[in-house]
């Protein structure tokens, strides 16, 4: 099984978040022949937001964003040689 963590990625000059998450299995259907699936998600922020507000030492942080959801599915058969 494989997994991928999130990462930031330079555009310009702003850098931008993004975050992505993989998983895979795959099985042996003989000594030659096997089956592999995997799964991508991606999640990229367009826009975000922050704010802070403080009263007798309590405070109240709040984060907001908007951004592009993306995913694949690949599917593929094995021959080993």
């Amino acid at each position: 099984m494989s997994r991928r963590a999130a990462l930031v990625v330079l555009t310009g000059s702003a850098p931008i978040f993004t975050a992505a998450l993989g998983l895979g299995a795959g099985t042996s259907l003989s000594s030659r022949l096997g089956l592999r699936a995997d799964v991508h998600g991606y999640y990229a922020v367009v826009t975000a937001g922050a704010g802070t507000a403080c009263v007798s030492g309590s405070c109240l942080y709040v984060f907001g964003s908007s951004g592009i959801w993306q995913g694949d599915v690949t599917a593929a058969l094995e021959f080993r040689f």
